[in-house]
Protein backbone atom coordinates (compact mmCIF):
# COMPACT_ATOMS: atom_id res chain seq x y z
CA UNK A 1 0.00 0.00 0.00
CA UNK A 2 1.03 3.21 -0.89
CA UNK A 3 2.00 5.61 1.77
CA UNK A 4 0.00 9.16 2.03
CA UNK A 5 2.17 11.71 0.28
CA UNK A 6 5.07 10.04 -1.04
CA UNK A 7 5.42 9.33 -4.64
CA UNK A 8 4.45 5.94 -6.16
CA UNK A 9 6.07 2.95 -6.33
CA UNK A 10 8.08 2.18 -9.47
CA UNK A 11 6.83 1.39 -12.64
CA UNK A 12 7.87 -2.11 -12.74
CA UNK A 13 6.20 -2.36 -9.55
CA UNK A 14 2.81 -0.87 -9.48
CA UNK A 15 0.79 -4.35 -10.12
CA UNK A 16 3.06 -6.41 -7.67
CA UNK A 17 1.00 -8.73 -5.46
CA UNK A 18 -1.56 -8.53 -7.72
CA UNK A 19 -3.54 -10.57 -10.90
CA UNK A 20 -4.43 -8.53 -14.11
CA UNK A 21 -6.83 -9.93 -16.34
CA UNK A 22 -6.36 -9.18 -20.64
CA UNK A 23 -9.78 -9.55 -22.63
CA UNK A 24 -9.08 -9.62 -26.62
CA UNK A 25 -10.12 -11.50 -29.38
CA UNK A 26 -6.85 -10.80 -31.68
CA UNK A 27 -4.15 -13.15 -30.83
CA UNK A 28 -1.97 -10.17 -32.28
CA UNK A 29 -3.26 -7.77 -30.17
CA UNK A 30 -3.81 -9.63 -26.86
CA UNK A 31 0.07 -11.06 -27.00
CA UNK A 32 1.16 -6.87 -27.02
CA UNK A 33 -1.67 -5.89 -23.80
CA UNK A 34 0.09 -9.16 -22.33
CA UNK A 35 3.22 -7.60 -22.84
CA UNK A 36 2.66 -4.07 -21.50
CA UNK A 37 0.89 -4.96 -18.77
CA UNK A 38 2.98 -7.63 -17.75
CA UNK A 39 5.62 -4.45 -17.16
CA UNK A 40 4.28 -3.08 -14.24
CA UNK A 41 5.24 -6.45 -12.08
CA UNK A 42 1.97 -8.46 -11.41
CA UNK A 43 2.07 -11.91 -10.13
CA UNK A 44 0.48 -13.05 -13.01
CA UNK A 45 -1.53 -11.97 -16.23
CA UNK A 46 -4.78 -14.06 -17.15
CA UNK A 47 -5.78 -13.13 -20.86
CA UNK A 48 -9.30 -14.73 -22.85
CA UNK A 49 -9.94 -14.24 -26.47
CA UNK A 50 -13.54 -14.18 -25.30
CA UNK A 51 -16.52 -13.04 -22.78
CA UNK A 52 -17.57 -16.04 -21.29
CA UNK A 53 -14.21 -17.03 -20.52
CA UNK A 54 -13.19 -13.69 -18.70
CA UNK A 55 -16.05 -13.59 -16.99
CA UNK A 56 -15.34 -17.57 -15.43
CA UNK A 57 -11.69 -16.50 -14.69
CA UNK A 58 -13.81 -12.99 -12.75
CA UNK A 59 -15.46 -15.50 -10.53
CA UNK A 60 -12.81 -17.87 -9.87
CA UNK A 61 -10.35 -15.12 -8.71
CA UNK A 62 -9.73 -11.76 -7.69
CA UNK A 63 -8.20 -9.57 -10.64
CA UNK A 64 -7.09 -5.75 -9.91
CA UNK A 65 -6.61 -4.49 -12.81
CA UNK A 66 -8.99 -5.64 -16.49
CA UNK A 67 -7.89 -4.65 -19.57
CA UNK A 68 -11.25 -5.05 -21.96
CA UNK A 69 -10.39 -5.06 -25.79
CA UNK A 70 -12.51 -6.20 -28.70
CA UNK A 71 -14.92 -8.50 -27.00
CA UNK A 72 -17.01 -11.19 -29.21
CA UNK A 73 -18.99 -14.08 -27.34
CA UNK A 74 -22.73 -14.54 -27.48
CA UNK A 75 -24.96 -11.18 -26.77
CA UNK A 76 -21.79 -9.69 -25.60
CA UNK A 77 -19.64 -6.39 -26.67
CA UNK A 78 -17.00 -4.47 -24.99
CA UNK A 79 -20.08 -2.61 -23.17
CA UNK A 80 -22.82 -5.69 -21.97
CA UNK A 81 -19.39 -7.29 -20.42
CA UNK A 82 -17.98 -4.01 -18.50
CA UNK A 83 -22.05 -4.01 -17.44
CA UNK A 84 -21.87 -7.62 -16.63
CA UNK A 85 -18.64 -7.13 -14.83
CA UNK A 86 -19.86 -4.07 -12.57
CA UNK A 87 -23.50 -5.79 -12.01
CA UNK A 88 -22.03 -9.06 -10.84
CA UNK A 89 -19.47 -7.10 -8.72
CA UNK A 90 -16.16 -8.57 -9.88
CA UNK A 91 -13.82 -6.04 -9.55
CA UNK A 92 -12.55 -4.70 -6.49
CA UNK A 93 -13.66 -0.95 -5.24
CA UNK A 94 -9.66 -0.02 -6.27
CA UNK A 95 -9.18 -2.38 -8.87
CA UNK A 96 -8.57 -0.79 -12.57
CA UNK A 97 -10.80 -1.44 -15.44
CA UNK A 98 -9.40 -0.24 -18.88
CA UNK A 99 -11.42 -0.06 -22.68
CA UNK A 100 -9.59 -0.25 -26.34
CA UNK A 101 -12.54 1.02 -28.21
CA UNK A 102 -11.94 1.22 -32.37
CA UNK A 103 -14.92 3.42 -32.06
CA UNK A 104 -14.92 7.51 -32.28
CA UNK A 105 -19.29 7.78 -32.63
CA UNK A 106 -20.52 9.93 -29.49
CA UNK A 107 -22.90 7.41 -29.19
CA UNK A 108 -20.41 4.46 -28.54
CA UNK A 109 -18.01 6.56 -26.65
CA UNK A 110 -21.20 7.60 -24.42
CA UNK A 111 -22.12 3.61 -24.18
CA UNK A 112 -18.53 3.41 -22.51
CA UNK A 113 -18.31 6.11 -19.85
CA UNK A 114 -21.76 5.06 -18.78
CA UNK A 115 -19.87 1.86 -17.66
CA UNK A 116 -17.55 4.24 -16.05
CA UNK A 117 -13.87 2.77 -17.10
CA UNK A 118 -10.50 4.04 -15.54
CA UNK A 119 -9.20 4.44 -18.39
CA UNK A 120 -10.97 4.65 -22.12
CA UNK A 121 -8.60 4.31 -24.92
CA UNK A 122 -8.72 4.33 -29.17
CA UNK A 123 -7.89 2.09 -31.17
CA UNK A 124 -5.46 1.65 -32.49
CA UNK A 125 -2.63 2.60 -30.17
CA UNK A 126 1.10 1.21 -29.77
CA UNK A 127 2.33 -0.12 -27.07
CA UNK A 128 4.59 2.87 -25.78
CA UNK A 129 1.48 5.24 -25.52
CA UNK A 130 -0.62 2.48 -23.93
CA UNK A 131 1.95 1.72 -21.09
CA UNK A 132 2.28 5.32 -20.57
CA UNK A 133 -1.49 5.88 -20.24
CA UNK A 134 -1.80 3.09 -17.99
CA UNK A 135 1.46 4.13 -15.69
CA UNK A 136 -0.64 7.48 -15.02
CA UNK A 137 -4.16 5.81 -14.38
CA UNK A 138 -2.52 2.74 -12.18
CA UNK A 139 0.01 5.43 -10.24
CA UNK A 140 -3.28 7.22 -9.22
CA UNK A 141 -4.73 3.83 -8.13
CA UNK A 142 -2.19 3.18 -5.76
CA UNK A 143 -2.49 6.54 -4.48
CA UNK A 144 -6.30 6.31 -3.41
CA UNK A 145 -5.93 2.63 -1.73
CA UNK A 146 -5.09 4.30 2.18
CA UNK A 147 -8.48 6.18 1.04
CA UNK A 148 -10.34 3.33 -0.06
CA UNK A 149 -8.98 1.01 3.31
CA UNK A 150 -10.18 3.80 5.26
CA UNK A 151 -13.35 3.50 3.72
CA UNK A 152 -14.40 -0.48 3.71
CA UNK A 153 -13.18 -0.24 7.27
CA UNK A 154 -16.08 2.63 7.59
CA UNK A 155 -13.97 4.98 9.37
CA UNK A 156 -15.24 8.52 7.33
CA UNK A 157 -13.38 10.79 8.99
CA UNK A 158 -9.83 9.34 8.35
CA UNK A 159 -11.15 8.35 4.72
CA UNK A 160 -11.60 12.16 4.31
CA UNK A 161 -7.75 12.75 6.08
CA UNK A 162 -6.47 10.46 3.79
CA UNK A 163 -7.85 12.09 0.73
CA UNK A 164 -6.73 15.82 1.96
CA UNK A 165 -3.41 14.27 2.57
CA UNK A 166 -3.24 13.36 -1.25
CA UNK A 167 -1.03 16.37 -1.54
CA UNK A 168 -1.23 19.47 -3.46
CA UNK A 169 -2.76 19.31 -6.76
CA UNK A 170 -4.32 16.34 -7.71
CA UNK A 171 -7.68 18.20 -7.77
CA UNK A 172 -9.54 15.28 -9.73
CA UNK A 173 -7.73 12.33 -7.98
CA UNK A 174 -8.91 13.94 -4.53
CA UNK A 175 -12.66 14.24 -6.48
CA UNK A 176 -12.83 10.91 -7.11
CA UNK A 177 -11.16 9.81 -3.69
CA UNK A 178 -14.43 12.00 -1.94
CA UNK A 179 -16.86 10.43 -4.93
CA UNK A 180 -16.18 6.95 -3.18
CA UNK A 181 -16.34 8.11 0.06
CA UNK A 182 -19.75 9.54 -0.57
CA UNK A 183 -21.30 6.72 -2.32
CA UNK A 184 -20.40 4.42 0.01
CA UNK A 185 -22.15 6.78 2.67
CA UNK A 186 -25.52 6.75 0.46
CA UNK A 187 -25.17 2.89 0.41
CA UNK A 188 -25.38 3.09 4.03
CA UNK A 189 -28.04 5.63 3.47
CA UNK A 190 -25.95 8.30 6.06
CA UNK A 191 -27.56 11.41 4.14
CA UNK A 192 -26.22 13.62 7.04
CA UNK A 193 -22.43 13.23 6.59
CA UNK A 194 -23.09 12.53 2.48
CA UNK A 195 -24.01 16.11 2.67
CA UNK A 196 -21.16 17.13 4.86
CA UNK A 197 -18.21 15.02 1.87
CA UNK A 198 -20.53 16.92 -0.86
CA UNK A 199 -19.92 20.16 0.36
CA UNK A 200 -16.14 19.32 0.47
CA UNK A 201 -16.03 17.69 -2.76
CA UNK A 202 -17.43 21.32 -3.95
CA UNK A 203 -14.20 22.77 -2.77
CA UNK A 204 -12.16 21.11 -5.71
CA UNK A 205 -15.02 21.78 -8.71
CA UNK A 206 -18.17 20.90 -10.12
CA UNK A 207 -18.65 17.33 -11.37
CA UNK A 208 -22.02 15.58 -12.44
CA UNK A 209 -21.69 12.82 -9.75
CA UNK A 210 -21.93 16.09 -7.17
CA UNK A 211 -25.66 16.85 -8.65
CA UNK A 212 -27.06 13.10 -9.10
CA UNK A 213 -25.67 11.82 -5.23
CA UNK A 214 -27.96 15.35 -4.50
CA UNK A 215 -30.61 14.08 -6.02
CA UNK A 216 -30.54 10.61 -4.14
CA UNK A 217 -29.64 12.15 -0.99
CA UNK A 218 -33.09 14.10 -1.62
CA UNK A 219 -34.79 11.27 -2.07
CA UNK A 220 -33.55 9.29 0.99
CA UNK A 221 -35.30 11.86 3.06
CA UNK A 222 -38.53 11.67 1.22
CA UNK A 223 -37.91 14.98 -0.93
CA UNK A 224 -38.74 13.49 -4.26
CA UNK A 225 -39.80 16.84 -5.86
CA UNK A 226 -36.67 18.57 -5.33
CA UNK A 227 -34.79 15.11 -6.48
CA UNK A 228 -36.21 15.21 -9.57
CA UNK A 229 -35.70 18.99 -10.23
CA UNK A 230 -32.12 18.38 -9.69
CA UNK A 231 -32.11 15.79 -12.37
CA UNK A 232 -34.29 17.54 -15.10
CA UNK A 233 -31.44 20.69 -14.78
CA UNK A 234 -28.85 17.72 -15.12
CA UNK A 235 -30.38 15.91 -17.55
CA UNK A 236 -30.67 19.48 -19.88
CA UNK A 237 -27.09 20.52 -18.57
CA UNK A 238 -25.57 17.39 -19.25
CA UNK A 239 -27.11 15.42 -21.58
CA UNK A 240 -24.48 12.95 -22.26
CA UNK A 241 -24.49 12.11 -18.54
CA UNK A 242 -26.66 8.78 -18.66
CA UNK A 243 -26.47 7.84 -15.20
CA UNK A 244 -28.86 11.30 -14.55
CA UNK A 245 -31.55 9.42 -17.00
CA UNK A 246 -31.88 6.62 -14.82
CA UNK A 247 -32.11 8.12 -11.56
CA UNK A 248 -35.20 10.07 -12.72
CA UNK A 249 -36.57 6.95 -14.07
CA UNK A 250 -36.05 5.33 -10.44
CA UNK A 251 -37.76 7.98 -8.72
CA UNK A 252 -40.42 8.25 -11.44
CA UNK A 253 -40.93 4.64 -11.10
CA UNK A 254 -41.41 4.56 -7.46
CA UNK A 255 -43.94 7.67 -7.83
CA UNK A 256 -46.19 5.40 -10.13
CA UNK A 257 -45.08 7.99 -13.27
CA UNK A 258 -44.49 5.20 -15.48
CA UNK A 259 -44.64 7.25 -19.17
CA UNK A 260 -42.41 9.43 -17.63
CA UNK A 261 -39.66 6.73 -16.52
CA UNK A 262 -40.20 5.08 -20.12
CA UNK A 263 -39.77 8.66 -21.59
CA UNK A 264 -36.36 9.36 -19.58
CA UNK A 265 -35.19 5.52 -20.27
CA UNK A 266 -36.14 5.51 -23.79
CA UNK A 267 -33.61 8.64 -24.08
CA UNK A 268 -30.82 7.27 -22.29
CA UNK A 269 -31.33 4.44 -24.99
CA UNK A 270 -31.11 6.41 -27.98
CA UNK A 271 -28.19 8.30 -26.49
CA UNK A 272 -26.07 5.40 -25.10
CA UNK A 273 -27.02 2.67 -27.15
CA UNK A 274 -27.68 -0.82 -26.24
CA UNK A 275 -27.85 -1.79 -22.61
CA UNK A 276 -28.74 -4.96 -21.16
CA UNK A 277 -30.44 -3.74 -18.01
CA UNK A 278 -31.66 -0.68 -19.44
CA UNK A 279 -33.86 -2.54 -22.13
CA UNK A 280 -35.29 -4.85 -19.45
CA UNK A 281 -36.45 -2.06 -17.38
CA UNK A 282 -37.55 -0.25 -20.49
CA UNK A 283 -39.52 -3.09 -21.30
CA UNK A 284 -40.61 -3.54 -17.69
CA UNK A 285 -41.51 -0.11 -17.25
CA UNK A 286 -43.46 0.44 -20.65
CA UNK A 287 -45.80 -2.84 -19.61
CA UNK A 288 -46.70 -0.93 -16.12
CA UNK A 289 -47.42 2.34 -18.35
CA UNK A 290 -49.63 0.10 -20.64
CA UNK A 291 -48.14 0.77 -23.65
CA UNK A 292 -47.27 -2.52 -25.01
CA UNK A 293 -46.00 -1.44 -28.20
CA UNK A 294 -43.09 -0.10 -26.53
CA UNK A 295 -42.91 -2.80 -24.37
CA UNK A 296 -42.62 -4.73 -27.42
CA UNK A 297 -39.65 -3.67 -29.02
CA UNK A 298 -37.87 -3.09 -26.21
CA UNK A 299 -38.26 -6.68 -24.92
CA UNK A 300 -37.79 -7.90 -28.98
CA UNK A 301 -34.46 -5.99 -29.23
CA UNK A 302 -33.23 -7.27 -25.79
CA UNK A 303 -33.72 -10.83 -26.51
CA UNK A 304 -32.21 -10.38 -30.44
CA UNK A 305 -28.84 -9.75 -28.31
CA UNK A 306 -28.83 -11.69 -25.67
CA UNK A 307 -30.24 -14.84 -26.60
CA UNK A 308 -29.19 -17.63 -26.03
CA UNK A 309 -26.24 -16.37 -23.94
CA UNK A 310 -26.05 -16.16 -20.03
CA UNK A 311 -26.87 -12.47 -20.39
CA UNK A 312 -30.45 -13.66 -20.96
CA UNK A 313 -32.76 -14.24 -18.52
CA UNK A 314 -36.07 -16.38 -18.56
CA UNK A 315 -38.30 -13.48 -17.01
CA UNK A 316 -37.28 -11.93 -20.06
CA UNK A 317 -39.14 -14.45 -21.85
CA UNK A 318 -42.07 -14.53 -19.87
CA UNK A 319 -42.55 -11.03 -20.08
CA UNK A 320 -42.41 -10.99 -23.95
CA UNK A 321 -45.31 -13.94 -23.81
CA UNK A 322 -47.46 -11.84 -21.94
CA UNK A 323 -47.29 -8.88 -23.84
CA UNK A 324 -47.77 -10.94 -26.96
CA UNK A 325 -50.09 -12.42 -25.60
CA UNK A 326 -51.95 -9.29 -24.84
CA UNK A 327 -51.74 -8.01 -28.44
CA UNK A 328 -53.03 -11.19 -29.30
CA UNK A 329 -49.98 -11.98 -31.08
CA UNK A 330 -50.09 -15.83 -30.07
CA UNK A 331 -48.32 -16.94 -33.18
CA UNK A 332 -45.47 -15.04 -32.07
CA UNK A 333 -46.15 -15.82 -28.12
CA UNK A 334 -46.12 -19.58 -29.01
CA UNK A 335 -42.65 -19.08 -30.97
CA UNK A 336 -41.29 -17.57 -27.85
CA UNK A 337 -42.54 -19.85 -24.88
CA UNK A 338 -40.84 -22.67 -27.20
CA UNK A 339 -37.66 -20.99 -27.10
CA UNK A 340 -37.92 -20.26 -23.46
CA UNK A 341 -38.12 -24.10 -23.03
CA UNK A 342 -35.29 -24.85 -25.07
CA UNK A 343 -32.69 -22.10 -23.78
CA UNK A 344 -33.83 -22.32 -20.23
CA UNK A 345 -35.82 -24.85 -19.43
CA UNK A 346 -34.63 -24.33 -16.11
CA UNK A 347 -36.87 -21.47 -15.57
CA UNK A 348 -40.24 -22.63 -13.88
CA UNK A 349 -42.25 -20.83 -16.02
CA UNK A 350 -41.26 -22.56 -18.98
CA UNK A 351 -43.46 -25.82 -18.88
CA UNK A 352 -46.18 -23.14 -18.13
CA UNK A 353 -46.20 -20.54 -20.44
CA UNK A 354 -46.84 -22.78 -23.65
CA UNK A 355 -49.87 -24.44 -22.35
CA UNK A 356 -51.37 -20.48 -21.33
CA UNK A 357 -50.70 -19.49 -25.11
CA UNK A 358 -52.54 -22.93 -26.57
CA UNK A 359 -55.33 -21.84 -24.12
CA UNK A 360 -55.60 -18.48 -25.58
CA UNK A 361 -55.64 -19.66 -29.16
CA UNK A 362 -58.43 -22.08 -28.10
CA UNK A 363 -60.61 -18.70 -26.79
CA UNK A 364 -59.32 -16.93 -29.69
CA UNK A 365 -60.67 -19.35 -31.98
CA UNK A 366 -63.87 -19.68 -30.43
CA UNK A 367 -63.57 -22.80 -29.04
CA UNK A 368 -64.22 -25.05 -26.02
CA UNK A 369 -61.42 -24.00 -23.81
CA UNK A 370 -61.95 -26.27 -20.85
CA UNK A 371 -59.58 -28.84 -21.93
CA UNK A 372 -57.08 -26.63 -22.45
CA UNK A 373 -57.68 -24.57 -19.20
CA UNK A 374 -57.41 -27.81 -17.14
CA UNK A 375 -53.90 -28.64 -19.14
CA UNK A 376 -52.96 -25.13 -18.05
CA UNK A 377 -53.87 -25.42 -13.81
CA UNK A 378 -52.09 -28.80 -13.97
CA UNK A 379 -48.59 -27.47 -15.40
CA UNK A 380 -49.01 -24.74 -13.07
CA UNK A 381 -49.45 -27.13 -9.81
CA UNK A 382 -46.51 -29.30 -11.10
CA UNK A 383 -44.09 -25.96 -11.94
CA UNK A 384 -44.26 -25.31 -7.78
CA UNK A 385 -44.39 -22.04 -6.27
CA UNK A 386 -41.36 -20.67 -7.68
CA UNK A 387 -43.45 -19.97 -11.14
CA UNK A 388 -43.25 -15.74 -11.71
CA UNK A 389 -45.90 -12.98 -10.20
CA UNK A 390 -46.69 -12.44 -13.58
CA UNK A 391 -47.28 -15.97 -15.55
CA UNK A 392 -49.58 -16.34 -12.23
CA UNK A 393 -51.68 -13.46 -12.95
CA UNK A 394 -52.03 -14.62 -16.75
CA UNK A 395 -53.41 -17.93 -15.13
CA UNK A 396 -55.44 -16.14 -12.51
CA UNK A 397 -57.21 -13.91 -15.44
CA UNK A 398 -58.06 -17.18 -17.67
CA UNK A 399 -59.86 -19.00 -14.60
CA UNK A 400 -62.15 -15.63 -14.58
CA UNK A 401 -62.89 -15.40 -17.58
CA UNK A 402 -64.01 -18.94 -17.61
CA UNK A 403 -65.78 -18.81 -13.98
CA UNK A 404 -63.51 -20.68 -12.02
CA UNK A 405 -63.14 -17.99 -9.17
CA UNK A 406 -62.00 -20.73 -6.30
CA UNK A 407 -59.11 -21.60 -8.93
CA UNK A 408 -58.66 -18.36 -8.98
CA UNK A 409 -58.87 -17.28 -5.50
CA UNK A 410 -56.07 -19.98 -4.94
CA UNK A 411 -53.84 -18.32 -7.12
CA UNK A 412 -54.43 -14.93 -5.74
CA UNK A 413 -53.12 -16.37 -2.35
CA UNK A 414 -50.65 -18.05 -3.54
CA UNK A 415 -49.46 -14.74 -4.98
CA UNK A 416 -50.05 -12.96 -2.20
CA UNK A 417 -48.05 -15.28 0.28
CA UNK A 418 -44.68 -15.48 -2.56
CA UNK A 419 -43.61 -11.74 -1.00
CA UNK A 420 -42.51 -11.48 -4.59
CA UNK A 421 -45.82 -8.90 -5.82
CA UNK A 422 -45.14 -5.63 -4.92
CA UNK A 423 -47.95 -2.75 -5.16
CA UNK A 424 -48.60 -2.88 -8.75
CA UNK A 425 -49.15 -6.62 -9.24
CA UNK A 426 -51.43 -6.49 -5.90
CA UNK A 427 -53.27 -3.77 -7.33
CA UNK A 428 -53.82 -5.90 -10.54
CA UNK A 429 -55.18 -8.69 -8.25
CA UNK A 430 -57.44 -7.13 -6.33
CA UNK A 431 -58.61 -5.44 -9.74
CA UNK A 432 -59.17 -8.83 -11.92
CA UNK A 433 -61.17 -10.32 -8.75
CA UNK A 434 -62.89 -7.26 -8.11
CA UNK A 435 -64.06 -7.40 -11.67
CA UNK A 436 -65.86 -10.98 -11.66
CA UNK A 437 -68.56 -11.14 -9.53
CA UNK A 438 -68.89 -13.57 -6.77
CA UNK A 439 -71.57 -15.78 -7.82
CA UNK A 440 -69.82 -16.60 -11.31
CA UNK A 441 -69.95 -20.44 -12.18
CA UNK A 442 -67.70 -22.50 -10.41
Amino acid sequence: MASIGRPPPAPGTLLRGRRALVVEASRRVRLMLREVVSGFGPDQVVSSDNATDALDDLRAERFDLIVCGQVPGPGYDTVTLIERIRALGLIPRCGTLVVLTPSRTTRDVVSLAAQGPDLCLIRPIGAAELAQRLRATLEEKVLLEPVVGAIEAGDVRASIERTLALGPGRTELKRSALRMVCEDLLERRDTARAEEVLELAAAFGDAPWMTLAQARIRTLQGQEAQALALLERLVSDRPEFIASYDALASIEADLGAFPSAVRHLEEANARAGFSVSRFRRTGALAIRSGDLGLAESALDRLLGRVERSELAEGADYVAMVDVLAARGKLERAGQVARELQRNHSYCPDSSVLLPLVVYRRRVEEGGDPTAALETLLQALEKAGPEVSVETRLQVLEACLEQGLRREALAIARAIALSGRADRFRLGRVRALLERTPDHAPG
